[in-house]
């Protein structure tokens, strides 16, 4: 079998509780933190992919919603290092 020299992404999900915790802490001043639940977390070469899913109010519109998902993916891109993807799934409520 071909190597491609690539390891694999490790889920660290279950030890990343200070990761999560400071994410939480980074977006509330876009969201309620409670809201966002269901995070998964994988590293590989100490690159991070994050995804969660965040509950916004049904009464958004979806361009208000985009904005907001955007505008927390912008925010820890550039407040916690190595982030590689990233993916917010919206549960309106």
């Amino acid at each position: 079998e071909e190597s491609r020299g690539k390891e694999s992404f490790r889920d660290i999900t279950l030890l990343s509780r200070d990761l999560i915790e400071r994410i939480k802490l980074e977006i509330s001043d876009y969201v309620d933190p409670q809201t966002c639940h269901n995070f998964t977390i994988l590293e590989r070469n100490n690159i991070y992919n994050i995804a969660f899913h965040c509950r916004l109010s049904r009464e958004l519109r979806v361009e208000q919603a985009h904005f907001v998902i955007t505008s927390i993916e912008d925010l820890i891109k550039k407040e916690i290092n190595n982030i590689g993807d990233m993916s917010i799934h919206v549960e309106p409520f």
